[in-house]
């Protein structure tokens, strides 16, 4: 039962990362959360599998940008291995349920022997497009129901940043090349959540 499991916490937890570094590409596989024990069990259950992860402290309490900074540590766990991320994209691709995450995959094994980033530059970004302007339009469609229903005031403002160096052209991830933070004052909300909202508020009729 384990991949299933690992499926779907990489679902909510994980990224699967394309970028060039020079005219080489590269691939990776991370989780990153707060709790390091659990992360050490994925670690030891990938390494019985024959598998070569690496846990770290990624990101300290405190770091991050003005409009968004870490409350806890985050801990990761990570595969470097081409070939290990591959395999993992297969195991986990049957059970993942996350529309973001099984694109990212499928393109993964389809450049799964690419050697050069220039041969798989153009599909990398026209993904990544592709995911912000579904990000742009789950968000329109949050805020569009909840002044419906609420009004304008007191909705959440939008914060989109970049990692300092960070260039979409030339390296492109999954969950830092443009990630976005919303808050709903004064609290923190992922893009999931803000998708949580339309569910929550058709459920409530509120």
């Amino acid at each position: 039962m384990f991949w299933p499991f690992l499926a779907g916490y990489s679902d909510s937890e994980g990224g699967w990362v394309i970028f060039g570094v020079g005219d080489y590409i590269e691939i990776c596989f991370r989780l990153e959360t707060t709790d390091p024990e659990l992360l050490k069990h994925i670690k030891e259950e990938l390494e019985e599998s024959g598998y070569h992860p690496k846990f770290r402290l990624n990101k300290r309490a405190g770091e991050g940008v003005e409009t968004f900074r870490y409350t806890k540590d985050y801990y990761g766990v990570f595969l470097e291995r081409r070939d290990e991320v591959v395999r993992l994209a297969e195991k986990l691709l049957p059970y993942s349920r996350h529309e973001e995450k099984i694109a990212w995959m499928k393109l993964i094994l389809e450049v799964k022997d690419e050697k050069y980033w220039a041969n798989v530059k153009d599909s990398v970004i026209a993904l990544r497009e592709k995911i912000d302007k579904e990000t742009e339009e789950t968000v329109k469609e949050a805020e569009e129901q909840y002044k419906r229903r609420h009004g304008s005031r007191d909705w959440f403002e939008v914060h989109s940043y970049r990692k300092s160096g960070d260039d979409v052209k030339d390296h492109i991830e999954m969950s830092e090349a443009k990630p976005c933070r919303f808050c709903f004052h004064p609290k923190g909300f992922t893009l999931m959540k803000a998708y949580l909202l339309i569910l929550a508020f058709n459920f409530l009729g509120c």
